[in-house]
């Protein structure tokens, strides 16, 4: 394990930052493809790496809309719903270079609205149809244009280059399989050990 939790160093990248990851990560990859190809497999499995987040209060327009989100999510009726803290999931996505971000498990729609609020192409998969109907309106309301799919995200999917996911711990393991097996080679994943600590976990080549 090369790190567990958040660390609260305010507005520093990690010390192997997002563009040595990347060639770490193309590397072993390369190589790894070679092999694979050689011998007709290519094992993976996957390793947590550091999360240094941006320490700082989330700005009052996003947390408005947070704000707002938590208030209309009181009003659905799913029961095995529950929030992820938005304030701990902006202070990491700040950190992370921008590109596609797919939520597994959207819920009413705060997080990826604050990934489109911090420039991701950000997009939901919500498997409750009502949940996924009060994310569009409330995405809507704030004028972001984040799309949510309804449906399971073991079935439907899409290419990110970070996937963000907070399931209940007995899910973990196939959230995590799920992940190697569908997600491109260069992706994170963000995935929740309780409300307040994101990890971040990475495919390593064997």
């Amino acid at each position: 394990m090369l790190g567990v939790g958040i660390s609260p160093h305010r507005g520093r990248l990690p010390p192997w930052g997002d563009r040595a990851l990347r060639g770490w990560h193309n590397a072993r990859g390369d190589s790894a493809r070679r092999m694979g190809e050689t011998a007709g497999f290519m094992p993976k499995r996957l390793v947590e790496i550091p999360l240094v987040p941006v320490v700082g209060a989330v700005p009052a327009p996003a947390a408005a809309f947070a704000s707002e989100g938590l208030r209309r999510s009181a009003s659905v009726d799913c029961f095995d719903f529950i929030p992820s803290k938005y304030d701990v999931l902006y202070a990491v996505l700040s950190a992370l270079r921008r590109g596609r971000l797919c939520e597994w498990g959207s819920g009413i729609g705060i997080n990826i609205g604050l990934a489109q609020i911090l420039g991701f192409d950000a997009f939901g998969i919500e498997i409750d149809a009502r949940l996924a109907a009060a994310s569009r309106g409330l995405l809507a309301d704030f004028g972001l244009s984040a799309e949510v799919e309804t449906g399971s995200y073991f079935d439907a999917h899409r290419d990110a280059e970070v996937y963000f996911n907070y399931c209940w711990p007995s899910q973990m393991r196939r959230v995590e399989e799920h992940f190697l097996s569908v997600a491109p080679s260069h992706a994170k994943l963000l995935i929740c050990h309780g409300a307040s600590d994101i990890r971040c976990k990475v495919v390593a080549f064997e």
